[in-house]
């Protein structure tokens, strides 16, 4: 199995689209508690013990998820 070594020029562009796709998991992760806390709040004031969630956005589903108790 041959190994093409890396650049410079390629470490670089790992680098930043390493950094590219950290920096917009983590935006995506702010979104995803704030989604995730009002789920929960809104739960508790109507007694659900458990849903499941998908938010869909341009056909594509961007969010999937479970709330609740498995079992009561």
């Amino acid at each position: 199995m041959n190994i093409i070594p890396l650049t410079k020029n390629m470490n670089q562009i790992l680098y930043i689209c390493l950094l590219a796709l950290t920096t917009s998991f983590m935006s995506g992760q702010v979104q995803s508690d704030e989604i995730y806390d009002y789920i929960k709040e809104q739960m508790n004031d109507r007694r659900i013990p458990g849903l499941q969630l998908a938010i869909v956005r341009d056909n594509k589903i961007v969010k999937a998820a479970n709330y609740g108790l498995a079992n009561i």
